[in-house]
């Protein structure tokens, strides 16, 4: 099920994106900086992180934060699904999840960048 992550879910979440094989590992030292300030003040900022969590084992992860300057658009700055979990239909999930997110909170468009990995 989903839920708002909490700074205990952070080397999970950080875990999680170094086993999926796509992150290098600069990007994971990036993450750990990116949880850290969301867990002290960015969430304040309405940046948002949900885990979908299965009985107590995060399986996958969705980031998003309005851009600012902008007209209600958001990023996906992180999604990321457990190695073993991947090919299931939970990454749509989390997208999907993300897109229902940023409409309810009044967003616009919500632009998802893409890894440059083959």
């Amino acid at each position: 099920m989903f839920r708002p992550a909490t700074a205990s879910d952070a080397e999970a979440i950080r875990a999680l994106t170094a086993g999926t094989g796509y992150f290098k590992p600069m990007e994971v030292e990036t993450l750990e900086e990116v949880l850290a300030d969301f867990f002290d003040h960015a969430h304040r900022l309405r940046h948002r992180c949900f885990v979908w969590d299965d009985t107590g084992t995060i399986r996958g992860y969705v980031y998003h934060a309005p851009e600012e300057m902008t007209d209600r658009t958001w990023y996906v700055w992180w999604i990321a699904v457990a190695a073993g979990q991947q090919g299931l239909g939970l990454g749509s999930k989390l997208l999907a999840f993300a897109e229902d997110d940023v409409h309810v909170l009044g967003g616009r468009l919500l632009v998802v960048g893409t890894s440059v990995t083959p």
